[in-house]
């Protein structure tokens, strides 16, 4: 394969149906798979309240990455967007590698959860599942953006039917579990709290896990260079997402607590299975089917962004050059993907994840910090129309909200 040095783009091969699959496919990846019962067994009936303000949180930094990626459409984005707000370029090329850093060890984590479900189907070792796994999907990121884009909109369409599905028969089960009122003193047939009875410490609790099931613009920035019309169609892109992510949520959160209530939910490891049992009796293979795939399109789409951080920093002169090579043929960073996908087998097989992804999770929020304070810095320095189409409260709104979050989750650790 024919590779080209730093003067070959990216092609720009990702429209806005394409791309807002993609970014519901990272959004939503497996996290809602078992977060939900995490969420539940803190806040219990006022669960949906919890995801609700959870995107809200989450808004102010999408915002910001809209805005953002609409003035610097470029590979290695967030870097980039602190490197030209704050004014250092090494800021920038730190935030890059915590962003690459989080990639990794997200799909690492990943790969290392698809491999316990496949193990069910499978009695091959988990080495040899985590290299075939890891080996078919970077074989597709090689393959070209566009397939790698479409297989994980496919894959996406299967997570959001998976949810729909469920949620739709749990909205319609005909014998809500009892022990929803009766656990929560709501009132017969009502299926969570009125909004004057909200506990604010258990709704805060339920929002901070459930923030982490809203993230998902940072990989979208990520694909800049690859997407058609990029000032326009990514920043919409990151927007609806976000309004989709929210309504397939509450949709599912309403609908399993109606279904299984706050005892039959909470705390459970696989509330999606959980939930089929209840419904539709026998064991959850098909659900446990989707989880698989939603797993692997996770994987995937961490892939992606990690190889185009590696690209967007070496076409900047902030990671070796050969980092920025390009396929001629294919127009896919090749030296970038493959050094992301033997890091994330390496960091797979160590198998001593948990505790560098909870402080993945702390990195991210400051990296968002930093992309918050970075864009309000910017508007308040431009004038006229330079300053932009987001008024300057919502960065600030954001970095407050991930000061909020990175506090609550450090006392969480202690």
């Amino acid at each position: 394969m024919a590779l080209s040095g730093q003067s070959s783009a990216l092609r720009r091969a990702i429209g806005l149906p394409a791309l807002v699959l993609y970014g519901l496919g990272t959004t939503i990846g497996a996290g809602i798979y078992a977060l939900l019962g995490e969420v539940t067994a803190v806040s219990g009936a006022l669960t949906p309240y919890a995801f609700l303000l959870a995107a809200l949180l989450a808004a102010g930094t999408a915002l910001s990455f809209a805005e953002f990626v609409q003035r610097y459409p470029t590979a290695g984005a967030a870097a980039f967007f602190v490197s030209q707000g704050l004014g250092s370029p090494r800021v920038g090329q730190l935030v890059g590698g915590l962003v690459a850093t989080a990639g990794l060890v997200s799909a690492a984590a990943l790969l290392n959860a698809c491999v316990d479900y496949l193990q069910t189907f499978f009695t091959l070792s988990p080495a040899v599942l985590e290299l075939s796994v890891l080996g078919a999907l970077t074989a597709v990121c090689l393959w070209g953006i566009g397939q790698s884009v479409w297989l994980a909109g496919v894959i996406c369409l299967l997570e959001i039917g998976g949810l729909l599905w469920m949620a739709t028969l749990a909205l319609l089960d005909t014998s809500p579990a009892p022990a929803l009122g009766a656990a929560t003193g709501l009132a017969a047939g009502a299926v969570v709290p009125p909004f004057s009875e909200i506990g604010g410490g258990a709704v805060l609790a339920g929002a901070v896990l459930a923030f982490y099931a809203f993230i998902g613009f940072e990989d979208m920035v990520e694909v800049a260079e690859e997407v058609r019309h990029v000032r326009r169609t990514l920043p919409l892109a990151i927007i609806l997402t976000l309004l989709l992510t929210t309504a397939l949520y509450l949709l599912l959160v309403v609908g399993a607590l109606r279904s299984l209530g706050v005892a039959g939910l909470a705390g459970s490891a696989a509330p999606l299975a959980v939930l089929s049992q209840h419904l539709l009796g026998g064991e959850p293979r098909v659900i446990t089917f989707i989880a698989v795939a939603a797993i692997s399109n996770g994987v995937l789409i961490q892939m992606i962004m990690v190889s185009r951080v590696f690209y967007g920093l070496s076409s900047r002169g902030q990671a070796p050059a050969w980092l920025a090579s390009v396929a001629e043929r294919t127009q896919t960073p090749v030296a970038a993907t493959l050094v992301a996908a033997a890091i994330i087998l390496l960091l797979a097989l160590s198998g001593s994840l948990g505790g560098l992804a909870q402080a993945t999770s702390l990195l991210m929020l400051t990296v968002f910090f930093l992309v918050n304070v970075a864009l309000f810095r910017l508007k308040r320095h431009a004038l006229g129309e330079e300053r932009g189409w987001l008024p300057i409260w919502v960065p600030v709104f954001g970095a407050l909200a991930c000061v909020l979050l990175i506090a609550a989750s450090l006392f969480s650790l202690t």
